[in-house]
């Protein structure tokens, strides 16, 4: 890979420049109009009275089944867990909050209204954000091309650069036992995100629907939760596209520059973060372009921004870390399928094991905060390799 031994790029000129690659990708679903969303003025309607039947009972009501009988499980299954979760992730721009009810839900679909989770509007995105990231990749490449001596950089260098190229310990392995672990290497790098999901994880045990568990189907957990276009869109393209742009380019730019690892990790997300705003206005639309839903609209952005925003400092970090940019798109292609996690709700769920679901999330978070630095070493990072004490020289 070329490399270069002073910092190739001014900091205003590299910063300018991820600012255009984040524009690229997001300004891409706005070019088509097929992509675009459309949304009509709502007709106001009367306020109903309120319904003389008993109100539907809460989710605290329901009490766990008792699967060692063999009880069947109530009519709220376990199988909520998972697609409440699913709904609430923040990547993908739908509600943090819980499950809507009738009155503070969105409102019906308008005619001739374009809704982003509509299939010819998914479809249209994800051919846009698919060409925005072989443009920002080309783009990339153009600017190696122009600081680069002769001879010029091949698609080598540009793939060893976005992370494409697995480290050099990684690629060479000889005897059964260095090819073991080497498996453990590459696999280690994939478990961080569940570890930290432990709590998560375990709440879908309880609740039956893990694979091979008696409520798992194939059905409802896979072809329905995967193979949908909002499911492609959610899981299997957005995740890959987006850790493209915003960590191989973006941090690959920013590094040419000689910007610094706290720089790199915790300022480069911002961008990423800031992608997601554009999300207020389909929700603020949706809600009924009211001030509720404007206010709606504003906590939802925030915690948006808020919550990708860190999720980019931890995906940056494992680039930086493995210089690979495969444990980032499963890190995000994780958390987009598992949603954000809703302790509240699982205990609500299962109330005789708020404690052993409390001591899950714990053991989550300290088991993450162990094989975070435990499992990402690797001894051949070309971006790590200038944050290290023990170097002979920066290489850019």
């Amino acid at each position: 890979m070329v490399t270069f031994t002073s910092p190739q790029l001014s900091p205003a000129s590299a910063h300018l420049f991820s600012l255009a690659l984040s524009t690229i990708y997001v300004g891409s679903i706005y070019i088509s109009s097929k992509s675009r969303l459309v949304f009509n003025t709502p007709t106001p309607t009367p306020t109903p009275s309120p319904p003389t039947r008993s109100p539907t009972p809460s989710f605290s009501s329901y009490t766990e089944p008792n699967v060692a009988n063999g009880s069947s499980p109530p009519s709220l299954n376990p199988d909520d867990i998972a697609r409440a979760n699913r709904r609430a992730s923040p990547f993908n721009g739908s509600n943090s909050s819980s499950s809507s009810t009738a009155s503070s839900g969105p409102r019906g679909k308008l005619k001739d209204e374009r809704w982003r989770d509509d299939p010819e509007v998914i479809k249209a995105r994800l051919t846009a954000v698919s060409i925005a990231s072989l443009v920002c990749c080309t783009s990339v490449y153009i600017v190696l091309y122009t600081i680069t001596p002769t001879p010029a950089p091949t698609l080598w260098d540009l793939a060893a650069r976005l992370g494409f190229i697995l480290p050099r310990n990684v690629l060479v392995s000889f005897t059964i036992s260095s090819l073991t672990a080497t498996a453990w290497d590459v696999l280690k790098l994939h478990l961080i995100t569940p570890v930290l999901f432990f709590g998560p994880l375990y709440a879908t045990w309880l609740a039956g629907v893990m694979p091979g568990q008696r409520y798992w189907s194939w059905e409802f957990h896979v072809r329905r939760g995967l193979w949908t276009w909002q499911g492609i869109r959610n899981v299997i393209v957005a995740p890959p596209t987006e850790e493209i742009v915003f960590r191989g380019c973006i941090l690959s730019i920013l590094h040419l520059a000689g910007a610094s690892k706290y720089q790199l990790i915790f300022l480069s997300p911002l961008s990423f973060g800031l992608a997601h705003v554009h999300h207020a206005w389909d929700t603020f639309n949706r809600y009924g372009r009211t001030s509720q839903a404007a206010m709606r609209a504003l906590l939802v952005t925030f915690f948006q921004l808020t919550y990708t925003t860190l999720f980019g400092c931890y995906t940056a970090f494992l680039f930086l870390r493995t210089s690979s940019i495969y444990p980032a798109i499963s890190a995000h292609m994780f958390c987009n399928f598992m949603g954000f996690p809703r302790i509240g709700y699982e205990m609500q769920m299962f109330p005789r094991r708020k404690t052993s679901i409390a001591i899950a999330y714990a053991l989550g978070v300290l088991g993450f905060y162990y094989v975070l630095f435990n499992w990402t070493w690797t001894p051949d990072s070309f971006y790590w390799a200038n944050f290290i004490e023990e170097r002979t020289m920066d290489l850019y």
